[in-house]
């Protein structure tokens, strides 16, 4: 990239739970990164930031020098984003959540079970994922489900009991349904969901630990090969967080649990927003369409595959039938699972199941398919 763009790049990162202070305090001294990855219009901080005057107005060059983004982004989303004063801050990354949830298959078939459809069969299965010694190593260190303190690796027990947030965002007024705003916290099914997690919580079956976990230590305890039921994606089931599990437990074997039901037969997958972050440059910057074009450069093809796979011949093979099969040695040494870091710049919204060959890949992408179709919700948060 440094050479493509002749510019040097310089990438400063952060734990999630702490980005937000480590930026605060670049901004109070006055350091401001030439480009910022951040949560946009919409939230408290992104809004002061952008009123102390740090950004520049993208809104003229995003429509000259991003072409490529252009093609994911709709203008309604663009729209969405200009703030007071007609001023766009930031050029949200184009993003459809692929989040669905996964089994372990091996322990369903050590235990004689089958993959649960309902609550309450989800209730018996992680049960005996934390009693019945499912991993089969006589030792009792198993536990049916894991969650981080935000409660989103659990929502699909809320929206079973037809709740549309969790409690971590119900302070949040949404809809009645009779043109009036009501709190989260009284939404229908919130205190059912509550009482079915803290039944979980009760006896155990739920990690004990959740209240303090964050959303890195979350994925860890998951990584231990420990856990009965993950939250992960369609695209990277296998590539990903399956290929963890097994560095500590080679027998782990996957499989979508897609929509469990609550009572009524209820579910719900999440309303897509059409993206996820923006990208803001300095108002210091003397050369913004170097940046831009580096952005840009991310969402075309050939980008797109660097910055998922790595670079050819090193992390991956692109077969004669276009496939991909990566390497996984090079993956792991050079910090490539899940792609690189500049995909927390831009990413295109392509279904790619990685790898291909997995005999489970054409299942998943037909199954991640329904979150590519709407409908979306393009207003920021």
């Amino acid at each position: 990239m440094n050479e493509k763009f002749n510019i040097k790049i310089k990438i400063i990162t952060s734990p999630y739970e702490t980005w937000e202070e480590k930026y605060n305090i670049y901004v109070t001294s006055g350091y401001i990164p030439d480009l910022s990855i951040t949560t946009g219009p919409g939230t408290s901080n992104f809004n002061e930031w952008a009123a102390q005057g740090i950004y520049m107005d993208l809104l003229d060059l995003y429509w000259q020098y991003c072409p490529n983004v252009q093609k994911y982004l709709s203008d309604e989303i663009i729209e969405a984003h200009i703030m007071d004063g007609g001023k766009l801050y930031g050029i949200p990354k184009p993003s459809l959540s692929d989040k669905t949830y996964a089994i372990r298959a091996d322990w369903l078939g050590n235990l004689n079970m089958e993959v649960p459809e309902t609550l309450d069969e989800l209730y018996v299965v992680l049960k005996a994922f934390k009693e019945n010694d499912p991993d089969r190593n006589n030792i009792d260190d198993t536990y049916g489900l894991c969650a981080e303190d935000t409660l989103s690796t659990v929502d699909f027990i809320f929206s079973a009991f037809g709740c549309p947030v969790t409690p971590n965002i119900a302070e949040n007024w949404i809809p009645d349904g009779n043109g009036k705003l009501t709190s989260g916290l009284l939404a229908p099914g919130m205190k059912e969901a509550i009482v079915y997690l803290n039944k979980l919580y009760r006896e155990g079956i739920l990690d004990q630990e959740w209240m303090l976990i964050k959303s890195q230590a979350w994925q860890d305890k998951i990584f231990t090969g420990k856990v009965g039921f993950v939250s992960t994606s369609f695209q990277q089931m296998v590539s990903f967080t399956e290929s963890k599990i097994r560095e500590n437990a080679p027998t782990c074997e996957l499989q979508v649990v897609d929509g469990i039901k609550g009572p009524g037969g209820l579910f719900a997958r999440p309303m897509q927003k059409g993206f996820y972050m923006v990208s803001s440059i300095s108002k210091d910057v003397t050369r913004p369409e170097k940046i831009l074009e580096f952005i840009d450069f991310l969402m075309t093809d050939e980008g797109d595959e660097m910055i998922r796979y790595g670079i050819e011949g090193l992390t991956y093979t692109k077969n004669p039938d276009g496939s991909i099969t990566l390497h996984e040695d090079a993956i792991k040494k050079y910090g490539m699972e899940g792609g690189h870091k500049f995909r927390q710049i831009m990413q295109s919204t392509k279904i790619d199941v990685q790898p291909a060959s997995d005999p489970r890949a054409p299942e998943l992408a037909e199954m991640a398919k329904v979150l590519y179709e709407g409908p979306f919700y393009p207003a920021p948060t």
